[in-house]
């Protein structure tokens, strides 16, 4: 990525796309794909609106799961005319998921990674599912070698999007020129050196908050969490700010805690 813009609080649209070098679309395009997560219950591209948009048309879920013991829920699929790989983890919905979500202890993560440590129950979310979601992708990286790969998903599944790129990195380094990631209202997931260790990874990452969504500032810092990946903050629509430490003050790290919500937690651009 470009060196990240700072002070410009009304950048457009245009301006974010041209800093991460991507088009406009895929800002928000993995938001509708990570809404479609709500509504897929199968192999099938079959979820309403997110499924209806000309520009999400022709994927081909190619894996849904679902796991009860702890929750997990996502897809991978393919789209051909972008030639991309999605790997989609889905948000918080069910009572599991919250008390998953606060279940804030930290753990290595990864083993390999000295010092690195994410939230208990982010990981086993994540490792719930993970052994067939790691296969799918690793044979459709193999049957589509030119196909980036993109992680992606709001709220709890963005976490779950990072700790997947994080295993990817780990344990197939080679896929990672191919990844990227795109998370919408993503909590804090590990400490310092976790997020040392992904940013090391060089990968386009775009990781939105919308106004004053409370999500993103969970579990809080005193905790030991921290976020990892330049902050595109919409504090009004059609305006952006990008921050690189947002942690330290910038971005929707400047909002009094008054004028966080839950509310925005659900309204991101193409959500639904």
């Amino acid at each position: 990525m470009k060196a990240v813009l700072r002070g410009k609080p009304t950048l457009s649209i245009d301006s974010v796309a041209q800093e991460f070098g991507v088009s406009k679309i895929r800002l928000n395009l993995y938001a509708a794909y990570s809404g479609a997560t709500l509504n897929i219950t199968s192999n099938q591209w079959n979820c309403g609106s997110q499924c209806n948009r000309p520009e999400t048309r022709g994927t081909e879920v190619i894996y849904h799961w679902d796991t009860s013991h702890i929750p997990s829920n996502g897809y991978i699929a393919i789209n051909r005319h972008r030639r991309e790989i999605l790997v989609v983890y889905r948000g918080s919905v069910v009572i599991g998921d919250w008390i998953e979500d606060y279940t804030a202890n930290l753990v290595d993560f990864p083993e390999s990674v000295s010092g690195s440590r994410v939230s208990m129950g982010f990981l086993e979310g994540y490792q719930s599912a993970n052994p067939q979601v790691m296969d799918t992708v690793l044979q459709l990286a193999n049957e589509y070698p030119e196909y980036r790969i993109i992680a992606a998903g709001h709220s709890l599944g963005g976490a779950r999007a990072s700790l997947f790129v994080a295993d990817v990195s780990v344990n197939h380094p080679e896929l990672i020129p191919r990844i990227e990631m795109y998370t919408y209202g993503k909590p804090r997931c590990g400490n310092n050196m976790y997020a040392q260790y992904m940013d090391s990874l060089g990968i386009t990452y775009v990781r939105q908050i919308y106004k004053g969504d409370l999500y993103p500032h969970l579990p809080i810092k005193q905790l030991g969490y921290v976020h990892f990946g330049a902050e595109v903050w919409i504090p009004e629509d059609d305006k952006y700010v990008i921050c690189q430490s947002s942690d330290y003050g910038g971005c929707s790290e400047s909002l009094p805690l008054a004028r966080l919500n839950k509310e925005e937690h659900y309204e991101y651009y193409w959500l639904h």
